[in-house]
């Protein structure tokens, strides 16, 4: 049996790359949300086995139940305690994705360090 040398991993990664954006594309497309939501399931399923990043579309779908969110599927919230972050809930499984925004939790750390310690 052959060896699969590194451009051929490389070609392959580019390849499923490709396939990935298009069956997002498709499921981002269709009517018919099971058709989306199996789109959605095999653009993961390639991503994963062949390490292809899913950039743009990682936020885009509910990892619990692989449904493409839109206005009907999706709820965001921002929470501002204990720390802000950004919610996302999925309305056809419940799970949630939170997202720490960072920048504003470093600056509330510092105005509280400062009013603490004042120099």
């Amino acid at each position: 049996m052959a060896r699969i040398t590194r451009r051929d991993k490389e070609y392959q990664r580019k390849i499923a790359a490709e396939r990935v954006e298009i069956l997002f594309s498709l499921a981002e497309k269709t009517e018919d949300r099971e058709l989306a939501r199996r789109y959605v399931d095999l653009a993961t399923r390639v991503a994963r086995k062949h390490r292809v990043k899913l950039g743009k579309w990682k936020l885009r779908f509910c990892k619990n139940c692989k449904t493409l969110w839109d206005a009907e599927t999706l709820r965001v919230r921002l929470i501002s305690r204990p720390y802000p972050m950004i919610v996302y809930q999925c309305l056809v499984c419940g799970w949630e994705r939170r997202i720490p925004l960072v920048r504003e939790k470093k600056e509330r750390r510092r105005t509280l360090r400062s009013s603490k310690h004042p120099s």
